[in-house]
């Protein structure tokens, strides 16, 4: 696979014809995208169980992403599975398992909804990505420690733009937490998204660099926070599948 040009690890399936999102994202300017599915295990598991009882969390599997004919060898479709979580021992139940579906995905992101689950994305080794939903302030607040934890980890943040396009009160928010993430890490292992399988909404590359300055970003960090830092995502992700393996993307 040839991982150039301009990425976005964030397309929302919602029941669109893949194959159709996969062309229209590439006529706006994408050679990468990653299909996300999400899992929110804040909103339906329970840690309260009977004595012996266990529970199972239903992971699901990657959805068929194939590319029409005609896009053959253009762009290249991921699979990405998010997952909200709210709970450490959430993180066991979900990576541990030997037959885990996780394993099936390319990419794996996680939204920590507070400070412990957030160090514990840094530091479990399955996870790519650390997503922030700034449809709410987060519930945890950023240090430079972990920051620089993350980046010993070669792991990345991630902000979406769509979401912010839709709400005023989200559209503040990521500016609070682009701005964040600038003051203390300089917007180091950073990706920008889309967050979104409406079409409406989905802003070209360029478009998006001109937003991103909205944000705190200069032109030249937002173009390689659409470039440079997803490609390395999939760097990192592909090194965690596969081992110690040596290999190297190259940027064209």
């Amino acid at each position: 696979m040839d991982f150039s040009g301009f990425f976005d690890l964030n397309v929302l399936p919602n029941g669109s014809n893949i194959e159709k999102l996969s062309k229209i994202w590439f006529e706006r300017g994408y050679r990468t995208i990653a299909i996300n599915q999400i899992l929110n295990l804040s909103a339906g598991l329970s840690n309260k169980t009977k004595k012996g009882e266990k529970q199972d969390i239903c992971i699901p599997k990657p959805l068929d992403c194939k590319l029409p004919p005609d896009l053959a060898g253009k762009i290249n479709i991921l699979n990405r599975l998010t997952i909200k979580i709210s709970e450490v021992s959430h993180f066991s139940k979900v990576f541990q398992a030997k037959s885990s579906a996780v394993k099936q995905y390319h990419l794996v992101a996680v939204i920590p909804d507070n400070i412990p689950c957030l160090k514990q994305a840094i530091n479990t080794n399955e996870v790519d990505i650390i997503a922030v939903d700034c449809r709410s302030k987060p519930q945890w607040s950023l240090t430079k420690k972990h920051y620089n934890l993350l980046i010993e980890q070669h792991k990345y943040f991630e902000i979406c733009y769509s979401p912010a396009i839709r709400d005023s009160t989200t559209f503040n928010n990521t500016i609070f937490m682009s701005q964040l993430l600038n003051t203390i890490g300089k917007s180091k292992n950073v990706i920008l998204s889309s967050e979104t399988s409406d079409t409406s909404i989905l802003r070209t590359p360029y478009e998006v660099i001109y937003l991103s300055l909205i944000f705190g970003l200069n032109e030249n960090k937002a173009r390689y926070c659409l470039t440079s830092e997803p490609s390395n995502v999939i760097c990192r992700a592909l090194k965690r599948q596969i081992g110690k393996s040596s290999f190297t993307i190259e940027h064209v």
